[in-house]
């Protein structure tokens, strides 16, 4: 990464300790903190729009390529296509009407 060893963070820490001193180093400490954690929010946000942007491009490139290969003269008469022995299925009732 740096290259920096562990003589290097202990020179670092104790002058941070001599320029803010004791009262102030838990303050500045938890500020860096809170904006490292807003930081890292915002990459993982950001990194979800972008995937969530890929996947709806490869959604409507394959739908346009599905699109292309279809003939015209073929036409649904439903946006799907229904096999001959489809049966409708009556769902159980999930709770007692109060009329019945």
């Amino acid at each position: 990464m740096l290259d920096i060893g562990w003589s290097e963070y202990l020179f670092i820490a104790v002058l941070v300790l001599v320029l803010l001193g004791p009262k102030e180093l838990p303050i500045v400490l938890r500020t860096i903190g809170r904006f490292v954690a807003k930081a890292k929010e915002v990459s993982s946000s950001l990194q979800e729009q972008f995937y969530n942007l890929e996947q709806e491009y490869s959604l409507k490139e394959d739908y346009f390529h599905t699109k292309s290969q279809e003939t015209s003269d073929h036409v649904y008469p439903f946006p799907y296509q229904f096999s001959s022995s489809h049966i409708p299925v009556k769902a159980p009732k999930a709770y007692p009407l109060p009329w019945m």
